[in-house]
């Protein structure tokens, strides 16, 4: 089984802006709802960030 890495990690992000809504639209599925962390392979520290 491959390990996931947190992208935010991995591309040095410390910041998330709530105002970018292009990239949040990375987790955040049709109807709207953000996507589980095993689904977008970030960490509990960014998930939270992004909630």
């Amino acid at each position: 089984k491959k390990k996931k890495y947190c992208r935010f990690k991995k591309s040095g992000i410390k910041y998330i802006d709530y105002k970018d809504a292009d990239f949040l639209m990375k987790f955040v599925n049709e109807q709207g709802k953000i996507l589980p962390r095993r689904l977008t392979g970030t960490s509990t520290k960014f998930q939270r960030k992004v909630a």
